[in-house]
């Protein structure tokens, strides 16, 4: 089980690079969100920056695939896609967590991000409760979605990649 955290950015993903190592936000969140969805890739991490292009910060948390990452969303749209792929895996909708905990994860992620000065995006339509949304990779991975928050000073990436 491969699980990417906050503090192991800078082992595991070299395209992080060290000025933004070093600003990096040190918040338990992605810590715990890391630990409490134990199932494949979890990208998660708050950064200190300013504000930059998608093309360019994508790569940066680890997504390979940048320009996929399209589908600008509301803050409502990223708050249920978090809750969504905290509770259930991607492949079969099994529950990962309870609904309660993926809930209160995911809030706490977004609580770094004040919405008039954030954007929220993402690589498909899993927000929707339909299931198995259409999206296209971001990653090499079989199933991938998640968020990138972008805001003028702080940034954020909460992803999750799986295989079948």
């Amino acid at each position: 089980m491969d699980r990417v955290s906050a503090s192991a950015f800078p082992v595991s993903t070299q395209s992080l690079n060290h000025a933004l190592i070093s600003q990096a936000v040190n918040i338990d969140i992605c810590d715990e969100i890391t630990d409490a969805r134990t199932c494949r890739v979890v990208h998660c991490a708050i950064l200190q920056v300013e504000s930059m292009p998608l093309a360019e910060l994508a790569p940066k948390f680890g997504l390979a695939f940048a320009v996929n990452i399209d589908r600008l969303i509301s803050k409502a749209q990223a708050v249920a896609i978090a809750k969504r792929i905290l509770h259930c895996d991607l492949a079969y909708s099994s529950e990962i967590m309870t609904k309660i905990a993926a809930n209160a994860l995911a809030s706490r992620f977004l609580e770094c991000f004040t919405e008039e000065d954030s954007q929220y995006y993402t690589n498909g339509n899993y927000y929707s409760t339909a299931p198995r949304s259409g999206w296209m990779p971001a990653a090499a991975a079989t199933f991938d979605t998640g968020i990138v928050v972008i805001g003028k000073s702080r940034t954020g990436c909460l992803w999750v990649e799986e295989e079948d």
